[in-house]
């Protein structure tokens, strides 16, 4: 003997949710029948799970099926036409459904008589699934510093690179102080001087460092051209072999000083403000 059951969505608080609500044509399970490797020869639960909405297969779902107890005594995954099959002993069972991007779905009280199969069909409905957010860490970029070149520069390491969360830490009341901390660094009255030098007759001289603010000359004095709160970044060469090609020049052209003499000059301080 074969037994119909069709489950609906009909919801009854404390009891089970579905209902029969009719007899399933029969054409499909001797469809199903005949789909089944070998003759069936136990009892058994055979299904199809339907999406609710649009009424297609639902495929690759888990479907468990447990005893009174509630011990598992059968698991399944639906086909490509939503159909499964248990073979199950004489009893009462529950089975449940899951499936991603479906509600959990429950059917109770499945009896399991001599020589029985017992057919269902479940409609399953859609369920969003909430992805947790993705937090995306990685270096912060300003898109002028990049089309300047510092982010490539920096990659390099050929010089000393100050960005915009070291320049909040270090608290500097005037620009100099950022620097003042690099090795091979030192700083007087606002000037910047490679501590490498530049040997004369007399001995080693710090050599000054040539400033140039978003790629254009500003003189050897870096307080005098600009505050620290208008900077976005800071590029620091000590010396002149390391200097990029664009400012190696201007890197060794000397400092003409007040006194009408010449200062050595051996490096550049690049700065980039925040435009």
């Amino acid at each position: 003997m074969e037994r119909v059951r069709t489950l609906d969505k009909t919801h009854q608080p404390g009891r089970d949710r579905y209902r029969a609500s009719g007899v399933w044509c029969a054409a499909w399970i001797l469809t199903l029948l005949a789909l089944l490797p070998g003759r069936i020869t136990a009892q058994a639960v055979l299904g199809k799970l339907l999406d609710n909405e649009s009424g297609q297969p639902v495929a690759t779902a888990q479907v468990v099926l447990a005893d009174s107890s509630g011990n598992v005594v059968g698991r399944a995954l639906s086909d490509s036409a939503g159909r499964f099959f248990i073979a199950v002993e004489l009893g009462t069972y529950s089975l449940v459904v899951n499936r991603l991007s479906y509600k959990p779905e429950h059917v109770t009280d499945i009896e399991i008589t001599n020589t029985s199969v017992m057919a269902i069909q479940i409609r399953l409905s859609p369920d969003a699934v909430q992805i947790p957010g993705l937090l995306v860490q990685g270096e912060r970029r300003v898109r002028s510093l990049g089309a300047n070149g510092f982010y490539d520069r920096k990659q390099r390491g050929f010089g000393h690179f100050i960005e915009v969360a070291e320049l909040r830490r270090l608290q500097a009341v005037r620009p100099s102080e950022l620097v003042r901390r690099l090795p091979g660094v030192v700083t007087r009255n606002g000037e910047v001087r490679s501590t490498r030098g530049a040997f004369r007759a007399d001995g080693p001289e710090n050599c000054l460092l040539q400033i140039v603010v978003d790629g254009v000359y500003r003189g050897a004095n870096l307080d005098d051209v600009l505050t620290v709160e208008e900077i976005e970044a800071i590029e620091v060469y000590t010396g002149s072999s390391n200097v990029p090609p664009r400012w190696q020049g201007l890197a060794g052209l000397g400092y003409l000083n007040i006194s009408g003499g010449t200062t050595p000059t051996c490096g550049v301080v690049l700065v980039w403000t925040k435009r």
